[in-house]
């Protein structure tokens, strides 16, 4: 799996990290693997309850995740996910 970060406010709260992680497991664990471990900034700025905040797509091999699952996704290895916040400032 690898994962990356985009826009500022995601980039920011991570510390421009990301990982690459040989398991696979459920988008729902990963999740929580990220907040546990690499999360640097405030987790409700990511995360809203078990999945990501709203204003943040999340694309699973260039599909968006509602397709695919959700949560529920099962991660396979090369699976490439990708965060995109659309949030901004004022």
């Amino acid at each position: 799996m690898w994962s990356r970060w985009t826009g500022p406010k995601l980039s920011c709260i991570f510390g421009g990290k990301f990982q690459l992680v040989k398991v696979t497991v459920l988008l729902e664990e990963m999740l929580r693997w990220l907040r546990d471990n690499l999360l640097t900034g405030d987790p409700n700025l990511f995360l809203q309850e078990n999945t990501v905040r709203p204003g943040i797509l999340v694309m699973i091999n260039d599909t968006d995740w509602d397709l695919m699952g959700e949560t529920d996704y099962i991660l396979q290895p090369g699976d490439h996910i990708l965060f995109i916040s659309t949030l901004h400032g004022g």
